[in-house]
């Protein structure tokens, strides 16, 4: 039999027989009691706000703001409820209402119009609509709940997966302005023979697959939370979390990442209270360009979320930092922000894996098999490790891990980056060091979609490092096409277009076989360009060489991903990063374990920014 169910509270709820309850925030609504059976079919209605007028629309955006914010508790459309009183105090008057209007799609829509209401005093200080109702719609989603543990969609409606959700309704009904969460079928189910009821929570451990920041960052978080955990560590040479020193910056003009990279910090503050050695160099941040506009951008984000910075000419900049001789080819326009420093890459591996093993079970060894079916994990070695949720955070390996678990890949491709470390003239090394150089970052200065991949950075002389200064090119090296770090099947051709920039084309060509054995001098070449623009003091001799890999995804918006898999809600995917992973680790550690937990994250735009389900280039 089919049953109708309106609307649940959170992320996921259970659902079969109709039941009345009382929602802070909207009142008496309509909830599910948890009673489904095998193969017993049911439809999920979601409520959708559609064509508000403009005073309405300040209301709906103020909330927003607020649930941004961290103000409020429940999905935006609540509190809209509550302000216009829609609520049901019955089930007869509930479902009385409901007429079906022509579907422009699969997804069956529904409307519902309710008169205007006194709203809720609690929230006045929101209401810009004087208390009148706007038109409110509903989508239905068919559900099938299966003898399997997951939930799938019924064939012919939507993909299976509560992550999947909303991408399918924006695409499906884009005159329609969706809430924040989106609300999915439980994970619980009975047996067949109506015995006792099952669930997929179970005493196994969360396992964690990736031992580099990412994952060791996911795994702390989780153990701090009390939950037991085991990471898996493979010991990968080619790996991205290595080496001497990275960037951790707020400078960025997307609010998101600034609001990612300030929790960052506060959680880098608290690791760092629990290890002997400084993880970081305060060094701060100058972001030099060739033309003003991405500057303007990152100055006004820092304005707009009171982020402290000034603007310098290349005299200011050269007063207070000697040694930086900026080109004239820069806009005369610096950005210079003090939250900016330089990352001890070994030592926060090194701190983040004192703590993982004081509480959670660390083993280095590569994972050869995840049976999704049995939930269990084996080992290169034949060992098992039951579990009750996996997150992959695998780096340049994640497709590898995929092909393990049966599950498609991601449009994820392996990049093979340089570092260059320039010597300083004799006896100066302190003069290119942390307490007199900031960071720098070079914004480039086309404005096509390479724009966001693209530029230099470089790092000062750290104590007790490589005596040198080190230069990089971000997102400009090489191709690796190689078996270990598969692509998705017949992308090789819009891959390559996508990632041809100056580098690959002086060097005629995108991809390589194998790890590079020498220096790639088109790369050299940059970097010896941008030195000379910031820093011609130094001198043209090099210290060391350096390579390492990005894992690069081929999204439209060019984001990493943070989010549950969309095929097994039991399976967290965190990769993409791209050389940008210590300047978010933390943090991304803390949004997968939330995740895993069901628990609120201190940055909630970022969980539905960063999902699984994008579009593709």
């Amino acid at each position: 039999e089919t049953v109708q169910i309106i609307a649940g509270h959170v992320d996921t709820y259970h659902g079969g027989s109709v039941r009345v309850s009382t929602v802070e925030g909207k009142g008496r609504v309509l909830l599910a009691a948890t009673d489904f059976e095998p193969g017993e079919r049911i439809l999920l209605e979601y409520p959708l706000i559609e064509a508000l007028a403009d005073s309405e629309a300040l209301a709906f955006r103020e909330l927003q703001r607020l649930k941004q914010d961290g103000q409020l508790e429940f999905a935006v459309i609540f509190y809209w409820a509550a302000l216009c009183s829609l609520t049901a105090p019955q089930v007869a008057e509930a479902l009385s209402p409901w007429r079906a209007v022509p579907a422009e799609t699969q997804v069956q829509a529904l409307e519902l119009h309710r008169p205007a209401c006194p709203v809720s005093p609690s929230l006045d200080g929101c209401n810009r609509t004087g208390g009148v109702a706007p038109r409110v719609s509903f989508v239905r989603l068919p559900m099938e709940w299966l003898a399997a543990r997951r939930a799938v969609v019924v064939p012919g409606a939507m993909k299976g997966g509560t992550c999947s959700l909303r991408a399918q309704l924006q695409a499906a009904l884009p005159h329609l302005s969706l809430p924040t969460q989106v609300c999915g079928v439980g994970m619980e189910r009975r047996s067949k023979a109506n015995g006792p009821r099952l669930r997929c929570e179970s005493d196994a451990p969360v396992v964690v697959v990736g031992g580099g920041v990412m994952g060791l960052s996911t795994a702390w978080s989780l153990a701090r939370s009390g939950m037991k955990v085991v990471l898996f560590d493979g010991g990968h040479s080619e790996k991205g979390s290595w080496g001497e020193s990275r960037i951790a910056r707020v400078s960025y003009k997307d609010e998101v990442l600034l609001k990612l990279a300030r929790r960052s910090y506060e959680l880098y503050a608290e690791l760092g209270k629990q290890h002997a050695e400084p993880l970081m160099c305060k060094t701060g941040c100058l972001d030099v360009g060739f033309q003003r506009g991405s500057l303007d951008d990152l100055a006004n984000t820092y304005q707009k979320l009171g982020q402290k910075y000034e603007r310098l000419n290349h005299a200011e900049v050269q007063k207070r930092w000697p040694m930086l001789q900026l080109s004239k080819d820069y806009v005369e326009a610096s950005v210079y922000c003090e939250r900016g420093d330089a990352v001890c890459a070994s030592v926060v591996l090194e701190a983040l894996k004192e703590q993982v093993q004081k509480s959670a079970h660390y083993v280095e060894e590569p994972v050869v098999r995840i049976d999704r079916d049995r939930k269990m994990v084996t080992t290169a070695d034949g060992k098992t490790q039951a579990y009750s949720k996996v997150v992959v955070a695998a780096g340049i390996w994640t497709n590898k891990v995929l092909q393990a678990m049966d599950l498609p890949l991601l449009p994820l491709v392996t990049s093979v980056e340089q570092q260059t470390y320039y010597n300083t003239p004799t006896g100066s090394e302190q003069l290119y060091s942390d307490r007199q150089l900031p960071v720098v970052v070079e914004h480039i200065a086309s404005p096509e979609p390479q724009m966001k991949r693209r530029g230099g950075y470089m790092i000062p002389h750290l104590p007790h490092g490589v005596a040198a200064v080190k230069f990089g090119m971000h997102r400009q090296g090489p191709l690796l096409d190689h078996e270990d770090f598969p692509l998705v099947p017949g992308s090789a051709a819009k891959v390559s277009q996508h990632f041809s920039c100056a580098a690959t084309r002086a060097r005629g060509e995108v991809w390589c076989t194998r790890w590079p054995e020498h220096e790639d001098a088109h790369l050299r070449a940059e970097t010896d360009a941008f030195r000379r623009r910031i820093l011609p003091s130094l001198t043209e001799e090099v210290e060391l060489t350096m390579r390492c890999p990005y894992d690069q995804h081929l999204f439209a918006d060019e984001d990493f991903v943070v989010g549950r898999h969309p095929l097994d809600p039991d399976v967290v995917m965190v990769s993409g990063f791209a050389g940008e992973g210590f300047k978010f680790g933390p943090a991304v550690g803390e949004m997968a374990a939330s995740l895993v937990r069901g628990a609120r994250f201190p940055v909630p735009e970022a969980v539905w920014r960063f999902r699984l389900e994008r579009p593709q280039l």
